[in-house]
Parts: structure tokens; C-alpha cells; sequence
């Protein structure tokens, strides 16, 4: 079934998950400000989330209160586990 992402489209943004899971994994390893780089791996894993979210499911076509939600419940969620990591 194609929902009108053209391939090109799909494998850049393909290509920028697989750049942002390594910068990820890269972060993970290092051992200089542990707290920030943990801030930082939960902001890129929001932006992956919103990306995949916009592209691969389909929320780029859906009604303007759809895109709110979705948009509005990543930024919630990683508002939440940000909250949480900065507060303790």
C-alpha cells in the first residue's frame, strides 16, 4: 500500500534514523557529561520519534488536529522524561 511518500523522500529521511541512531550509540560511549549526553540521546530520540511518526505512519497527511496531537504527545512525553532525568 503507498500513502504518497515517494522513495526518495522515505530514504533520506531512512538515511538521517540510521545518522541519528549512531550519534546516539557514539554519545552513549562517551564519558563527558554523562547528564547532558543523556539529555541530548533523549532529544534525538524524540526527533527520531516525530520523523518516523511524520513519515512512516503517515501523520504528514493527517488532519491538522491529528498532526497537533502527535506532535503534542512527543513533546509532552519527552518533556516528561526530561523533568524526571533533570530533577533528580
Amino acid at each position: 500500500m503507498r500513502l504518497g511518500i515517494p522513495g526518495r523522500r522515505a530514504t533520506a529521511v531512512w538515511a538521517l534514523l540510521i545518522v541519528a541512531t549512531v550519534i546516539t550509540g557514539w554519545l552513549a560511549e562517551t564519558r563527558v557529561g554523562v547528564h547532558w549526553v543523556a539529555v541530548a540521546i533523549v532529544v534525538i530520540a524524540s526527533a527520531k520519534i516525530a520523523a518516523v511518526m511524520w513519515e512512516f505512519m503517515g501523520v504528514r497527511f493527517a488532519p491538522l488536529a491529528w498532526r497537533l496531537l502527535m506532535g503534542g504527545w512527543v513533546l509532552f512525553t519527552t518533556a516528561v522524561v526530561l523533568s524526571g532525568h533533570l530533577l533528580l
